[in-house]
């Protein structure tokens, strides 16, 4: 079994290499900033019920909806998911549900794509990323689209709401990208680094950038090292062995720094990685 998980995962990860790069060279920023993708069908009405064409979303709690079809079994999966992500990052970030925008549960890739996912990424178990949902005569909406369910959905969506969190603090391009992809993994435990390789000598300086970071995991094998790479430096900065609270308030305090103007190295300090 963890065997299967373990080479089914680096197949995922590779396809969220494809993904990102169809994100990029369409200018948009995925999983992490503010993507506005040019969906069409895709309606949120005034009464905020979510449709993928003609079909409605199902509510399943306040800003929450999963895809038509999905079976009662599913509906308690996703619920118990989400009201799991919700609980521990409710003490790492507290905030208003409006805040941290819709969650948009999808369990095929035809809902994926709906919301904007590529062809080539949407099978895969594992994607998650940040969209904003157009919303008829209204401004739109931010959302996270999740697959689920699925073993690690919890895990998912809490690693797409912790860019949320720190988006509302500063804007994605202000800290390097290997911070917040850093420190998103190092709280939600996604992609997990518990089996994953040795990292890398590559310098975290190489992947500050959107654009570097998509260059550097098309190379097959380095997804889940450089992302596991970054995370060890996050942990390593905020002194290893410390409570995800404290994760998050240090990282509060350097994102609204570097929004009122600081430079991200002044605050941050030496790069270890």
């Amino acid at each position: 079994m963890h065997g299967h998980a373990a080479a089914f995962r680096g197949v995922a990860w590779r396809r969220r290499s494809a993904w990102w790069s169809a994100w990029l060279a369409l200018g948009l920023d995925p999983g992490c900033g503010d993507a506005v993708p040019a969906v069409t069908d895709l309606v949120l009405s005034p009464a905020t019920a979510v449709v993928i064409g003609t079909q409605p979303m199902i509510p399943i709690a306040p800003d929450v909806y999963v895809e038509p079809g999905t079976s009662t079994d599913d509906l308690v999966a996703l619920r118990a998911a989400h009201t799991r992500a919700q609980g521990e990052l409710d003490a790492w970030f507290p905030t208003t549900t409006d805040d941290r925008g819709l969650v948009l549960f999808c369990g095929t890739a035809a809902c994926k794509i709906a919301f904007g996912a590529p062809p080539t990424a949407a099978s895969s178990s594992d994607l998650g990323f940040a969209t904003y949902v157009p919303s008829g005569g209204h401004e739109a909406r931010r959302a996270v689209v999740v697959t689920g369910p699925a073993p690690n959905t919890d895990r998912i969506l809490m690693h797409e709401w912790v860019h949320v969190h720190m988006g509302l603090h500063a804007q994605y391009e202000l800290v390097p990208t290997w911070f917040n992809e850093g420190v998103a993994t190092l709280l939600a435990g996604e992609p997990s680094c518990a089996h994953a390789p040795t990292p890398s000598a590559d310098s975290l300086h190489d992947v500050a950038t959107k654009d570097a970071w998509q260059e550097h995991i098309a190379v097959p094998g380095r997804t889940i090292r450089i992302y596991c790479q970054s995370r060890n430096e996050v942990r390593a900065w905020v002194g290893g062995d410390v409570s995800a609270a404290t994760v998050a308030a240090a990282v509060v305090v350097v994102l609204d720094a570097v929004a009122a103007g600081a430079e991200f190295e002044a605050v941050y300090g030496p790069l270890r990685g």
